[in-house]
C-alpha cells in the first residue's frame, strides 16, 4: 500500500461576490438552479486568473489582488491576448474583438 499523501494546508484567494451572483433569478445548469458556475480557468502572463460563469456567459477576471472584472459585451469565447495554451478560440471575431477590447 501507499503511505497516504502529506496534508497541504489551503487559503481562500477569492471568492466570487455577491453583486456577480444571480440569487434572486438562479439560471438553470444541468437542471440545478444556479447563481454562478465557473470553469475553465485559465492565467495570462501578467498572473491574472480568467473563468468563465458559464449560465451567464460572462469572462471574469481575477487580479492578483483577488479582485473580479467582468469581461465587456459578454464575449465568453474570446480570451484576452496573451492567455496561455488553447484558450484563444476561432471564436475571437471582429465583433468579439470589438465588444471586450481583449481580442
Amino acid at each position: 500500500m501507499f503511505a497516504a499523501p502529506p496534508a497541504i494546508k489551503t487559503t481562500v484567494f477569492a471568492r466570487l461576490p455577491d453583486a456577480l451572483r444571480a440569487r434572486d433569478n438562479p439560471r438553470q445548469q444541468s437542471g440545478v438552479p444556479r447563481d454562478s458556475f465557473l470553469e475553465g480557468p485559465s492565467f495570462d502572463r501578467a498572473g491574472n486568473l480568467y473563468v468563465v460563469n458559464i449560465p451567464y456567459g460572462q469572462v471574469l477576471r481575477v487580479s492578483r489582488d483577488g479582485e473580479f472584472t467582468v469581461g465587456r459585451g459578454g464575449c465568453f469565447a474570446c480570451a484576452p491576448p496573451g492567455m496561455v495554451r488553447g484558450a484563444r478560440s476561432t471564436c475571437c471575431s471582429t465583433t468579439c474583438r470589438a465588444r471586450t477590447g481583449w481580442c
